[in-house]
């Protein structure tokens, strides 16, 4: 293995020390005060953490919060333009909740924030987006999660 294809491929709690420390860096920079730090975390996270572990896609949704990635899903640009730094943000943003979304154990605490409901009408205009047809996949992902009512609240 490459020391990338090792980090990507251990568990963070597993017993590869660098995978451990580096799990350990990028969430101090998704807990980080800055935006910047936020993101750069998000940047790294695809190169520590296994969307399959829902320990550590638990800690991660913990550490950056839902708001944030909520923030970069919504991110004002000019619509249609794949240029744009906010295609960017806003594909960011749907696969790492699309990731969120595919870790059943997650699925309650997505549900129990507001914003996520919230997120329903930005989701559906991306589907017409064609600068965003690459991400199509995972806004069909986060909309079926919608859809699910969690245990507990009325159907």
């Amino acid at each position: 293995h490459t020391p990338a294809a090792m980090s990507a491929s251990s568990l963070p709690s597993g017993g590869n020390m660098a995978a451990s420390e580096s799990f350990g860096k990028v969430l101090g920079l998704l807990g980080g005060k800055t935006d910047e730090e936020k993101f750069a975390g998000l940047l790294l996270v695809t190169k520590t953490v296994r969307s399959d572990d829902p320990e550590a896609m638990t800690r991660v949704l913990s550490a950056v919060g839902l708001t944030f990635v909520l923030r970069l899903l919504a991110t004002p640009g000019s619509p249609g333009d794949a240029s744009d730094a906010t295609c960017l943000y806003q594909t960011m943003a749907l696969n790492i909740l699309s990731g969120f979304c595919s870790v059943e154990q997650l699925t309650p605490s997505l549900h129990a924030q507001k914003g996520f409901y919230e997120s329903a009408p930005h989701l559906l205009s991306i589907l017409s987006s064609p600068s965003l047809s690459h991400a199509h996949h995972d806004t069909l992902t986060i909309l079926h999660s919608l859809t699910l009512t969690p245990p507990g609240l009325p159907g």
